[in-house]
């Protein structure tokens, strides 16, 4: 006894099914890349040390430079990027205007 036609799958998951849907779950850790991160912690100390040895005696400044910065991004986070420039201020910058507040007459 069926109860209609049958659909064949075409093996993709849709909205609804019943399925969570493609990809891992949220805060399941990525399995595929935890080896590489596991490499890269490893190489981090030796890493930091060298930004350290060319942030200090780079050949060029260029490199001193570079270096530094991204010391800096590592330890600060990096700078934020600015999204216009005030022509009247002639940087970017906030003007801050005071709320007015109605008052009950």
């Amino acid at each position: 006894m069926t109860t209609g036609p049958v659909k064949k799958s075409d093996g993709k998951r849709r909205v609804g099914d019943g399925t969570a849907g493609p990809g891992r779950p949220k805060g399941v850790p990525n399995k595929t890349t935890s080896e590489i991160k596991a490499l890269a912690m490893q190489a981090a100390p030796l890493a930091m040390a060298t930004l350290i040895t060319l942030a200090q005696s780079g050949k060029t400044e260029q490199v001193r430079v570079a270096a530094s910065k991204e010391i800096l991004d590592r330890a600060m986070g990096k700078a934020t990027q600015p999204i216009g420039q005030d022509p009247e201020l002639g940087q970017l910058g906030v003007l801050l205007v005071p709320h007015k507040t109605e008052t009950p007459m």
